[in-house]
């Protein structure tokens, strides 16, 4: 597990100071709470992180429940070293300093090659997935009620916020992009 590459394991560890869970489990929690906005997730990923900590002593197993419809279920507990490597991550995480890559700026610095027609009907339509996706956040928020964790809120929040500062930089641009300012 490399060091600082996904932000999994701190996700897996923090979902396992709560409650024992299977790695099933683990992805549908962070499907119902929506992380494959924020973190790139797929069930590979989660049971081969649930391996890497178990590996390293992170986590152990606590039972393996059997069923003779379905294969065995491998039920996993934090330990106290990893309790202490979630703060560690954690930690990591929140002082973590990034750039910035957004997927239009090699497009944006290739773009006076394209065609004109084509480059405007695409800023369209992702201006139109922008606003869905910003309504999405919108009627999430509108559901949050007064039990919602602070930190839940202030991510609704913030890709709000993003979506909009997007929505109001692709208007300028296609404005410019209309009066021939491009």
């Amino acid at each position: 597990m490399r060091e600082g590459r996904t932000p999994v394991p701190l996700l897996i560890l923090g979902l396992l100071c709560s409650e024992d869970l299977h790695p099933y489990e683990v992805a549908q929690i962070l499907k119902e709470r929506s992380m494959e906005r924020v973190v790139k997730l797929n069930i590979g990923t989660i049971y081969y992180n649930f391996e890497m900590l178990l590996k390293r002593g992170d986590i152990a197993v606590k039972e393996v429940v059997h069923d003779s419809r379905r294969p065995d279920k491998t039920v996993y507990r934090i330990t106290e070293q990893g309790r202490e490597r979630f703060q560690e991550l954690l930690k990591k995480q929140f002082e973590n300093e990034t750039t910035q890559y957004h997927p239009l700026y090699p497009a944006l610095l290739l773009a006076r090659y394209g065609e004109e027609a084509v480059i405007r009907k695409s800023l369209l339509k992702r201006r139109k997935q922008l606003a869905k996706q910003m309504d999405h956040l919108s009627q999430e928020m509108s559901r949050t009620d007064d039990h919602a964790h602070w930190s839940l809120v202030h991510i609704l929040k913030n890709g709000w916020l993003h979506y909009q500062t997007e929505l109001e930089w692709l208007d300028a641009f296609l404005q410019e992009l209309d009066e021939k300012r491009i």
